[in-house]
């Protein structure tokens, strides 16, 4: 009935660009990006730095940090899209995530993950309330609805 609504990770291409040029460099798959790397990122109070001007609070694209004069950071986890741009901005080093290294034909070295465009933590947890869903009748596929098409 309905034979081509499944796609693996391995299955989902990734063009990966450098990011200063944002020429592309080669193809990898969805799969690869996180093989080996940890889902979430984490915050760790004691390492915050109370910077005057949190460059975190400046960049999170969800807006879950938020700056409070006398603690610090304050981190919604449960609203973060875990993408991990703060891992790279925090001058402290109170948010970290293993995002992970991809390797690609051509290149002599692992190339860094530093930047996520999706949020694997709510993806993990949409997946199992629909296949529970699924599983108990409550939520019934009957047909696709239409193919998704991605601009090359």
């Amino acid at each position: 009935m309905l034979t081509h609504i499944l796609k693996t990770d391995s299955q989902i291409p990734l063009k990966v660009v450098d990011i200063r040029t944002r020429i592309p460099i080669g193809e990898i798959t969805y799969g690869d990006v996180w093989k080996n790397a940890g889902h979430a990122v984490t915050f760790t109070r004691a390492n915050c730095l109370k910077c005057d001007a949190c460059r975190v609070e400046d960049i999170c694209p969800v807006n879950v940090v938020h700056v409070d004069p006398d603690t610090g950071v304050d981190f919604d986890q449960d609203n973060c899209f875990h993408c991990g741009i703060c891992v790279s901005q925090c001058k402290g080093g109170a948010f970290l995530a293993d995002l992970g290294s991809v390797e690609i034909a051509g290149v002599n070295h692992p190339i860094p993950v530093t930047l996520r465009q999706s949020n694997r933590v709510k993806a993990l947890k949409a997946a199992t309330v629909l296949k529970d869903q699924i599983k108990q009748g409550i939520f019934k596929i009957t047909a696709p609805v239409g193919k998704i098409n991605f601009p090359e």
